[in-house]
């Protein structure tokens, strides 16, 4: 997990105090917003460099403007300099004394403003791959949601375009602890009757191996999960190379793996997560942030014709009709 050791040294740690002396002397002022915070609220952004994250920040800032509210977004890096310096000056030019609310835009914009900044303020977190590994989950001040669709609902499409699936076939990092969580994520939320087939990938065990020996088991559809350290671009090709040879279907992580040739799979884009950590932002401020249940996480899917023929499955009309994103064919 990342924590604020990796930002601050140990030489540091006087800084470190300061900084979150200076922003509690003004927790007292702004936690009028817990007894009666109005709709309008002073939101700061703060965003990690890469596009995809650029792009959910500036689909997050819009919508909360819409919505009414103030918006200052501003770069990891500045706001790092910011809280270093440990000026009251510094940090009030970049918003974060007056602030009500923080959202960090990536996982480390997140876990650097959730264990930087503030404990007490509400922290709001978007396009965070594993919120539980990098310790955002547990804490009262912290709300948002991860880049994964949840497991269920994933299931539920695969379920509803191979009715007769009974056995999940998937790769997995042997010895690691986030693969540890999913493998229980899954078996929790796998349908009743339905089994797992998990084939470790580690140390001699590629992950051209893994799916050799993954595709001797009978499964009815392999499901992956993005995770690079397995699906580099050759795993992707090879699992899809193989898998159609064995007329396997593949579920894949994201749109373009679709387009690639697995069978179906599901996407959410930076812009999507932006306009929905906005709403969730906007749901909280309204309820006070005292309601952290009952968000629902939205998210687009996509079919591919082409690999339906090749495999000999007939996607229901209902499904393609429905799916944001068909290949193959134009949609009809």
């Amino acid at each position: 997990m990342v924590g604020t050791s990796k930002y601050f040294g140990d030489d540091h740690g006087a800084v470190r105090c300061a900084v979150r002396a200076v922003l509690l002397c003004v927790v007292t002022l702004i936690l009028g917003f817990q007894s009666g915070l109005s709709h309008a609220a002073e939101v700061v952004l703060v965003m990690s460099g890469e596009a995809p994250y650029q792009q959910a920040g500036s689909a997050l800032s819009g919508e909360l403007k819409s919505l009414g509210h103030t918006v200052k977004s501003l770069r990891l890096v500045d706001a790092r300099k910011a809280t270093s310096a440990g000026s009251l000056q510094a940090l009030r030019e970049l918003g974060l004394v007056e602030a009500d609310v923080f959202v960090g835009v990536g996982t480390e914009s997140a876990v650097w403003t959730k264990n930087t900044l503030d404990s007490v303020r509400p922290v709001v977190y978007c396009m965070v791959v594993d919120p539980e590994g990098a310790g955002l989950t547990g804490a009262s001040n912290v709300f948002g949601m991860g880049t994964n669709v949840p497991l269920a609902d994933q299931f539920h499409l695969i379920r509803q375009v191979l009715p007769g699936t009974k056995t999940v076939g998937l790769l997995y990092r042997e010895e690691d602890p986030g693969s540890d969580r999913l493998l229980r994520d899954l078996e929790r939320e796998l349908p009743a009757g339905w089994r797992l087939e998990a084939i470790g990938v580690s140390g001699s065990r590629t992950a051209s191996r893994g799916i050799t020996e993954l595709l001797r088991r009978d499964v009815d559809i392999v499901w992956t999960q993005p995770d690079a350290s397995i699906y580099d671009q050759a795993a992707v090709r090879a699992l899809l190379l193989s898998a159609l040879r064995k007329k396997v279907p593949v579920f894949g992580f994201s749109v373009s793996f679709v387009r690639a040739g697995a069978l179906v799979g599901i996407g959410v884009s930076p812009e999507m997560l932006g306009l929905q950590a906005a709403q969730l932002t906007d749901h909280l401020i309204d309820e006070k942030f005292t309601h952290k249940e009952g968000w629902k996480h939205k998210f687009e899917f996509a079919v591919n014709r082409t690999a339906a023929e090749r495999l000999g499955v007939e996607l229901p009309s209902e499904i393609v009709g429905r799916a944001a994103y068909v290949f193959g064919w134009e949609k009809r």
